[in-house]
């Protein structure tokens, strides 16, 4: 008799939305990541931002830790975006983490 399969491992991820002016969605990504951290393409994300002509950027990833409070790579990523979008005069409107129930704003705790 075969053992039943085990669910694949719980991942990490994030969504990225670009918006215009109007705060009307332009491009929207999702990037999956490891158990415990998800790497935030800057990269990808500022080419994106520039080809749509976007002018804010919201965020969201998930903690499957139950915990949603940011990781100081979290912290240190998001920082590193909005210090590459500033000269392009591209914002990051908030970062919000979730984990279950719980969530945690970027924004609402002063972290932009």
């Amino acid at each position: 008799m075969t053992p039943p399969a085990l669910p694949p491992p719980i991942r990490e991820d994030l969504s990225v939305f670009l918006l215009d002016a109007g705060n009307r969605m332009l491009w929207s990504g999702h990037f999956i990541g490891e158990t415990d951290h998800v790497n935030l393409p800057v990269r990808e994300i500022i080419r994106q931002a520039v080809m749509h002509d976007a002018r804010w950027i919201l965020m969201h990833h998930s903690h499957p830790s139950g915990d949603p409070h940011p990781s100081r790579g979290d912290i240190l990523a998001t920082r590193e975006l909005a210090r590459a979008l500033r000269p392009l005069d591209i914002r990051i409107i908030d970062h919000v983490i979730s984990a279950g129930e719980a969530s945690y704003s970027f924004r609402a705790h002063g972290l932009l």
